[in-house]
């Protein structure tokens, strides 16, 4: 078999040496590595290579990450202007991460999911999204939960900020969400070995808290997120996940690239929503298509909580909220 050839660039020598002799030792028959700590060594060389990870600085011209097939850019932290619209890995993090997605950008086997590899019925992704941050959004999206979880394993994940949402339901997390995205940091091992314990019983359904302090969703990375769904979809039994957005994180538009059908909240029926429409445009921008999975939802106005700070789930279930839940997944869709 023909082996894919990589090239690795890094002006920091030891970094470069570690990576390459990580990937070749396990990919020993699948990829031919080569290191390049300075930017002259990799012009001189001729190779045409599959794949290149280069260090975001190491390219005086960037015109020369352009000789190979295709490329993955490392990045020490935030994601400038220009890496936008390219792949983008964080540098300093687990060396397995780093071949996983190697194998993805490689086209090798799926280290990120294929979007298609997750629509055939067993696994699946829906989202709950409000650019206006609709007051009836969480009841939506715990009635389209217990809908959803009939027959069927289903996590609930709430990205909210300052939501209430604990005290609302009566949880008391030992964990949650952020302090699953630092063990994330830390190795897939290290978070599947801590996950069951951030997962609590919510009716017919399960749920991970939001993170309780709202600045983690700051230090979440790009691609984070896409890749802890990823895990919870490979690695656990959840036939669906259901994720109530109510901020934007860094990669969100990734996240709604993983999803089957993203229901978009509105208040008004007939007339266009101007976040709505911006929405839409910047979901085009970011992958052709994308817009086609959306579906705009008119649910009118109402209160969540009751007078004791709780909301009020089974009336949603039962009334207007649960009604409107039923029609979209029977295929009579509102928008």
């Amino acid at each position: 078999m023909k082996k894919q050839k990589i090239a690795i660039c890094d002006q920091d020598v030891e970094y470069t040496r570690q990576l390459v002799n990580y990937i070749a030792a396990k990919e020993k028959d699948s990829f031919e590595v080569t290191g390049f700590s300075d930017e002259s060594l990799y012009r001189k060389n001729d190779e045409n290579f599959d794949l290149l990870l280069y260090e975001e600085t190491f390219f005086q011209n960037k015109e020369e990450a352009g000789r190979a097939q295709k490329t993955i850019c490392l990045s020490n932290g935030e994601i400038s202007t220009e890496q936008e619209n390219m792949r983008v890995l964080f540098k300093y993090q687990p060396a397995d991460r780093i071949l996983r997605e190697i194998h993805a950008g490689i086209g090798k086997v799926a280290g990120s999911m294929d979007t298609k590899s997750i629509w055939r019925g067993e696994k699946q992704i829906f989202a709950v999204y409000s650019p206006w941050n609709h007051r009836l959004r969480t009841p939506f999206a715990l009635t389209a939960a217990e809908q959803l979880s009939a027959g069927k394993k289903l996590l609930y994940l709430n990205f909210s900020v300052c939501s209430g949402f604990c005290k609302s339901m009566g949880l008391e997390p030992d964990m949650d969400m952020g302090d699953l995205f630092y063990l994330l940091r830390e190795g897939e091992e290290e978070l599947l070995a801590k996950l069951k314990s951030s997962i609590y019983p919510l009716g017919s359904y399960q749920v991970i808290p939001p993170p309780a302090n709202p600045e983690h969703y700051m230090e979440w990375k790009k691609g984070e997120v896409r890749h802890f769904l990823e895990l919870l979809l490979e690695k656990t039994d959840f036939e669906v996940l259901l994720l109530d957005l109510g901020c934007v994180m860094s990669g969100f538009f990734e996240v709604l690239d993983l999803c089957q059908r993203i229901w978009i909240l509105k208040e008004n029926r007939t007339s266009k929503d101007p976040g709505i429409e911006e929405l839409k445009e910047l979901l085009e921008k970011f992958k052709e298509g994308l817009t086609g999975r959306t579906q705009e939802v008119f649910l009118p106005g109402g209160q969540a909580w009751r007078e004791d700070g709780t909301i009020q789930v089974e009336e949603f279930y039962m009334g207007e909220v649960g009604n409107c839940v039923r029609r979209l997944l029977g295929g009579e869709y509102a928008s």
